[in-house]
C-alpha cells in the first residue's frame, strides 16, 4: 500500500512520510511533516469469499489423490488520515490518495511482495465502501484524539494455512436401500424386505505398447452391454452393478484386445494390454 501511494500521488523526495501508527494525540504531537496514516483498525474474515466446497482438488493419480482446503479470505481494514498543519494540504492529500486508490480494484501484481506473487487472488481493495462505520468519532474517542476526515478502506489477501491431505484411490462403491427398524433401543438399517444393493466399481488401463494411450481404448462390461472410455490416466468406471462375476472386455478400434473375469467387489480392477 505504501509503494502504491508513493507511486500513483506520486510523492517525490520523500516530502510527504507515510506511517502505520496507531493514530493517538501523542503520536499526532510529534509529527514533523505531512503524513498520511493508514491505521489497521480490524482483522476479520470475508465471509462472502468464503468457499462453500471445503476441498479443492491439487493432484490425481492412479495411486490416489491429493487435496487442499481453499485459502480463508481475510479482509484488512484500515483507517486512512492526512496529518498536516493546514486544513486545505490535508484536504489536497485525501484527494489525492482517493485518485490513486480508485484506479485500481487489487493491488497491482508488480508491488506484491514475493509470497503473493503466485496467488491466485491478489489483493483486492474496496475504498470508501464499509457500511459498518456508523459512528467513527467512536474510533477516535478511543484513540484519545480529535476527529478527524478519513477514508475507510480495505484490503483483502488470501491466507492458506492448511496442508495437503492424501487420500488412497476409491476403487469400489456400495450403495444400499432398505428399510430402517425402529425400536427402544434405537434405529438400526435391515436388508430385510425391499431392499437392494447396488456397487460402483473403477479400473485402470495400463498401456505397455509404445504410442498406445489409455484413452485408444474402450472397457466393456459383457453381461450388462455398459462401456466406458478411460481417461489420459487411464482410469474408468462403471456402476449400477448387483454382487457377482462379471466379463470385462478391452478393445481398441472395434478389436478384443483382453478379456478378464471380474468379482464384484473384488480389491482390483486393473488391466494390463
Amino acid at each position: 500500500l505504501r509503494d502504491l501511494l508513493r507511486r500513483e500521488i506520486p510523492i517525490k523526495k520523500n516530502e510527504i512520510d507515510i506511517a502505520f501508527d496507531l493514530p493517538v494525540r501523542d503520536w499526532a504531537s510529534r509529527l514533523s511533516r505531512p503524513t498520511i496514516n493508514l491505521f489497521l483498525y480490524d482483522v476479520r474474515e470475508n465471509v462472502k469469499l468464503r468457499q462453500r466446497q471445503l476441498q479443492k482438488q491439487v493432484e490425481r493419480t492412479n495411486q490416489g489423490s491429493r487435496s487442499k482446503r481453499y485459502p480463508v479470505r481475510i479482509e484488512l481494514r484500515y483507517m486512512l488520515t492526512a496529518w498536516t498543519k493546514e486544513a486545505e494540504d490535508m484536504h489536497r492529500i485525501l484527494s489525492l490518495c482517493l485518485m490513486a486508490l480508485f484506479r485500481y480494484s487489487k493491488v497491482p501484481q508488480d508491488l506484491l511482495p514475493e509470497t503473493f506473487e503466485n496467488r491466485q487472488h491478489g489483493v483486492d481493495l474496496k475504498i470508501a465502501q464499509l457500511e459498518d462505520i456508523e459512528k467513527p468519532s467512536d474510533i477516535w474517542t478511543v484513540l484519545d484524539n480529535d476527529q478527524r476526515p478519513a477514508i475507510f478502506m480495505s484490503a483483502t489477501i488470501a491466507l492458506d494455512p492448511y496442508s495437503i491431505v492424501e487420500a488412497p484411490l476409491v476403487r469400489t462403491r456400495e450403495v444400499r436401500f432398505g428399510q430402517v427398524d425402529k425400536n427402544d433401543a434405537g434405529a438400526s438399517f435391515t436388508t430385510s424386505g425391499k431392499s437392494a444393493q447396488y456397487w460402483s466399481f473403477g479400473g485402470i488401463v495400463r498401456t505397455t505398447k509404445k504410442g498406445d494411450t489409455p484413452e485408444d481404448y474402450e472397457v466393456q462390461l459383457v453381461e450388462t452391454n455398459q462401456t466406458a472410455t478411460p481417461d489420459d490416466l487411464g482410469r474408468f468406471a462403471i456402476g449400477n452393478l448387483r454382487v457377482g462375476q462379471y466379463t470385462l472386455r478391452v478393445s481398441k478400434n472395434e478389436e478384443l484386445i483382453r478379456e478378464v473375469k471380474v468379482d464384484i467387489p473384488s480389491p482390483d480392477y486393473d488391466v494390463e494390454v
